[in-house]
């Protein structure tokens, strides 16, 4: 996994929503604030300035961008010093997943690793300089010691800690995890663990203090992306749901027929945590389809990347399933996990466009030839040949971002490049 998430990790320009984040980071190194005046003129101005209130980004959670900005302060500013901070996260989120498992017996262990290393949906989150690895993190441990807990003082407040970190990396995400931990301590766990008035104080407490700090700062209801968000009628919400069961499908989050066979194993042999399993994703998955901003109007597709925290639950409910009904049969076992993480066969492989693949077998493919991409050879043009003080013009507009931290300094003068989008004239100075 750590070949994986690691190689070539820099090779790639950074994209737009990176880019975003990356310059961020780059404000908060000048002005410790995630301020979208940069360099020589240049403004930070997504979609005519949907996350900016006061001159600074309040729309994004800060914590990726925090992340990087310590990144760059400690290893300097390319796309792989912007990627390493989630590329160490994901490594870290494996190692939970294997220390978690590690009681297990050698066949699901096995499975899981396997499941674990052929999971391309998740390794490119990993590798991505967004909160993508920091959400799939910080929940995956909140859980952890959810399921695990004895209810003292200590564990009430690393959970508390972690809870704040998760809000600060992703605010759907957070409330989320929250919703679906409120409906499995209902129904399961408050049998168990019960807790006095103190330790809810404990655990709520430092979150309603700060929550309310960050959300003072950084809240997406302040700026103009909640007018967006109001478009969208109930009928969108639901037709938005029925996108993510499908594209998580076609992206290869999981094959869902193993989740429904979960489901099945769960009620039938009566393992209760296949059933607490399936409800924390169905009600994950409802509760992001209610809430996510994208507007399905001006859509086709589920923006599934809001759910990549469910990726270590679905990936542990596979491997419990596969090796609840075949763990004795070792030879059918071992194609079964072949087929499911292996290739795309029970994600519709063969009535998609790209067809029956082996999706971790193309990425390695592509490790080994990776493919060509504008922003780098654009990015070398304007540092060889554009004069000091002048500025770009960008068509289109997502490629502006990238391009300004790229490119944001001619080689020969060291001086700033100031790029202009073909929107927001009233930012062109």
């Amino acid at each position: 996994m750590a070949g994986l998430i690691f190689a070539r990790l820099g090779h790639y320009a950074l994209w737009d929503d990176e880019a975003m984040t990356a310059l961020g980071a780059k404000a908060i190194m000048h002005t410790g604030d995630t301020s979208v005046l940069l360099d020589h003129g240049n403004i930070v101005a997504y979609r005519n300035g949907l996350h900016i209130r006061n001159q600074a980004d309040r729309l994004t959670p800060p914590l990726a961008g925090y992340l990087t900005a310590a990144s760059f302060s400690l290893f300097g500013i390319d796309a792989w010093t912007a990627r390493l901070p989630s590329a160490l996260l994901g490594l870290a989120t494996v190692a939970l997943i294997l220390f978690w498992a590690r009681w297990e017996s050698r066949s699901v262990l096995l499975v899981l690793a396997f499941g674990l290393v052929c999971n391309v949906s998740l390794i490119l989150f990993f590798r991505q300089c967004r909160y993508f690895a920091a959400a799939i993190f910080l929940s995956a441990a909140i859980v952890f010691i959810y399921w695990r807990w004895k209810p003292t003082p200590r564990h009430l407040l690393i959970l508390a800690g972690l809870s704040v970190l998760l809000f600060a990396a992703n605010y759907m995400n957070y409330l989320a995890l929250y919703v679906c931990l409120a409906v499995d301590y209902a129904a399961w766990q408050h049998r168990e663990k019960r807790l006095t008035w103190t330790e809810w104080l404990l655990l709520l407490g430092p979150q309603v203090v700060l929550l309310g700090v960050i959300s003072s700062i950084w809240n997406p209801l302040l700026t103009t992306l909640a007018g967006d968000e109001g478009m969208n009628t109930m009928g969108d919400r639901l037709i938005r749901c029925g996108w993510y069961w499908r594209d998580m499908g076609k992206s290869e989050f999981f094959a869902i027929p193993i989740l429904l066979l979960a489901l099945g194993v769960g009620l039938r042999q009566r393992r209760p945590w296949f059933l607490r399993g399936c409800v924390a994703i169905a009600v994950y998955v409802v509760f992001i389809s209610l809430v996510s901003p994208q507007i399905v109007r001006h859509s086709a597709e589920g923006e599934v990347r809001y759910l990549a925290p469910i990726l270590p639950l679905a990936l542990a409910l596979q491997t419990g399933t596969l090796c609840a009904l075949l763990e004795r049969r070792k030879t059918l076992l071992i194609l079964a996990t072949v087929a499911v993480f292996g290739t795309n066969l029970l994600n519709g492989g063969p009535f998609l466009s790209w067809g029956l693949r082996s999706t971790i077998l193309s990425y390695l493919g592509e490790l080994s030839l990776p493919q060509a991409e504008p922003y780098t050879p654009t990015a070398r043009w304007i540092n060889d040949h554009v004069p000091e003080g002048k500025s770009i013009w960008v068509l289109p507009y997502y490629a502006v971002y990238p391009l300004m931290f790229h490119a944001s300094r001619s080689q020969k003068s060291r001086e700033p490049i100031c790029f202009r989008p073909p929107i927001c004239p009233s930012l062109i100075t």
